[in-house]
């Protein structure tokens, strides 16, 4: 994977970069250095008829890349052009722009206002429907037509998965808990290999729950998956990462390392891009979103001109609930009330609101509907353009969370919801005006001596876990 380098520390240990959506430091000697050139593949977006692709590069000499589509394209990318972006919110069409841009902070991106994608950054309080007819035709675009008996252990027979015909479980637990069904069974997806990893077959366990890379085999196990559902809406969502006043909480949305769910589920730094994958796929129509981009905080008020209820310390999405009243727009909350606080021990209503003021609702635009889709693996489409080869080998684009090495096809995924490709942690450096990437020797299935400035990367974990890290902007 491969970052923009913005700086080094003053006693030359340390370099500063940015990547899916953050900034943060990284000890020299985990990373090498190379000079840029047009011959490196680099990560960057383009347009492939209505949808938006992300390349993520696996390599520096030409390795194949991950390639999956995101959602509806903004207007603002122009087809047959390559865009880079290392934060996904600003675009630009050349590398050295970027760069220049990223160091000086002078904005000379393609597009004017920050973008969020709205199948990456709609919040988990949201409600959408799915049935089994819904779940069964994602299942379908990857091969999956039948579901699994009682007896049933891993690894499975080619078509089978426990999520076919699961679907409806999803939108029983959305009426228990308000929690978006649809985005918990895209994120069901994701983690679990369409419902087709050891985990979720032999555990039911479709969300890594407990999984983590130091040991995946420590992953929870339930009776059931309407269990695991249950527990992943109740005591992983409403309990943790949409509730303020957890320290993993960094807003409910899928997101990336800058802000949502991501920033502490998976040391993938793409995994909410994976999730929305999924979830555009599955036909997801967003609601319009009012975007903060955390350059100051986003308290949100129990009433109009009332007290404070939770503050949003970077990157803030709300949902519009209603009208103004008295300069102040309603939203829905992240988390359930009682007498205008978070308590998370009670179940969510729909009167759970929050206000802000009218005035940081500048007008949002419209999000775009969902392209029409070709039934395939759920990853980017294969392209002709030549600036998405496809991954995997013989035409073929592997889905997101699988391993592909070219010519061999997709390997499943080692550990659920992580993928397994080798992974490069590249960072570039402008050095003489010269860019030059950083590449760690490190390559294993969980990210070897990369993951942690994968998973350390927000101050609460520097400070709080790693103190190798300084904190984002400060050198040491």
């Amino acid at each position: 994977m491969d970052g923009l380098y913005l700086g080094t520390s003053g006693d030359g240990r340390q370099v500063k970069f940015q990547m899916a959506g953050t900034t943060g430091w990284v000890d020299v000697q985990d990373v090498s250095l190379r000079f840029y050139s047009d011959t490196v593949r680099l990560s960057g977006y383009s347009r492939y008829q209505d949808s938006l692709v992300h390349q993520v590069s696996t390599g520096l000499d030409g390795q194949e890349p991950l390639a999956y589509s995101i959602g509806s394209c903004p207007s603002f990318i122009d087809p047959d052009v390559f865009y880079f972006s290392y934060d996904g919110h600003w675009f630009y069409k050349d590398f050295y722009t970027m760069s220049e841009a990223m160091r000086t902070g002078e904005g000379r991106a393609v597009n004017e206002e920050p973008w969020y994608n709205p199948w990456q950054f709609t919040p988990h309080r949201t409600l959408s429907s799915l049935t089994n007819a819904d779940g069964n035709a994602a299942l379908a675009a990857r091969g999956i037509t039948r579901g699994v008996s009682p007896e049933d252990t891993w690894p499975l027979e080619a078509g089978q998965s426990v999520l076919f015909d699961a679907a409806d479980l999803f939108s029983k637990v959305q009426q228990e808990d308000w929690m978006n069904a649809r985005m918990m069974f895209a994120l069901a997806m994701n983690e679990s290999g369409a419902g087709q990893s050891e985990y979720a077959v032999d555990r039911h366990n479709v969300f890594g729950h407990e999984a983590g890379d130091e040991n995946p085999d420590a992953a929870s196990g339930y009776p059931d998956l309407l269990a695991c559902v249950q527990s992943h809406a109740w005591d992983w969502l409403q309990k943790k990462y949409a509730n303020p006043g957890n320290e993993v909480w960094h807003g409910s949305w899928f997101g990336d390392k800058g802000s949502g769910i991501n920033v502490m589920y998976a040391s993938d730094p793409y995994w909410g891009e994976k999730a929305a994958s999924f979830l555009y796929r599955l036909g997801f129509e967003p609601p319009e979103l009012i975007t903060r981009d955390g350059s100051e905080e986003t308290p949100v008020y129990d009433r109009p001109g009332g007290s404070v209820v939770y503050v949003f310390a970077g990157p803030a999405m709300l949902v519009k609930t209603g009208e103004a009243r008295d300069g102040y727009l309603p939203v829905r909350s992240e988390a359930p009330l009682s007498e205008g606080k978070v308590d998370v021990e009670i179940p969510y209503e729909e009167t759970d609101i929050v206000w802000i003021p009218e005035k940081w609702a500048a007008e949002q635009p419209e999000p775009p509907a969902p392209a029409a889709l070709s039934p395939h693996s759920g990853a980017a489409p294969v392209l002709s353009s030549p600036l998405l080869s496809p991954a995997g080998g013989s035409g073929t684009r592997c889905p997101p969370g699988c391993a592909c090495t070219s010519p061999a096809p997709c390997q499943a995924p080692a550990v659920p919801g992580h993928s397994v490709h080798p992974v490069l942690c590249r960072l570039w450096k402008n050095a003489l005006h010269t860019p030059t990437v950083l590449s760690s020797p490190s390559a294993s299935p969980v990210y070897g001596g990369c993951r942690s400035f994968l998973t350390s990367c927000t101050p609460e974990r520097v400070s709080g876990v790693s103190p190798r890290f300084p904190a984002p902007g400060t050198v040491s």
